[in-house]
């Protein structure tokens, strides 16, 4: 875990963390969600903001959806930039 990193998908403290930026192409809604074929269970997470320890806003987060796959869906505004964080369960990892 990073100095800051908020708990990713509610509670779990996670600690394998790999974070994502994405810029939304046209506004509406927009789904990510990890593989249900995945060797770990998934904490996912969708940010807004600038610095990890000052201004992060949480857009949508889960921690199992199906099994243990993730999935957030959420509104978006074309153009601006997401921060998305896949972690691990208890700081597992995997495929």
């Amino acid at each position: 875990r990073e100095a800051c990193e908020p708990y990713h998908g509610g509670t779990n403290t996670g600690g394998s963390s790999v974070w994502f930026n994405w810029l939304a192409p046209a506004g509406g809604t927009v789904t990510f969600q990890t593989a249900d074929a995945s060797t770990f269970d998934t904490l996912l997470a969708v940010y807004q903001g600038t610095s990890l320890c000052d201004d992060l806003t949480v857009i949508a987060s889960n921690d199992d959806f199906v099994g243990s796959s993730s999935q957030v869906s959420f509104q978006v505004t074309g153009g601006q930039t997401y921060l998305i964080a896949l972690d691990g369960v208890d700081g597992s990892r995997g495929d």
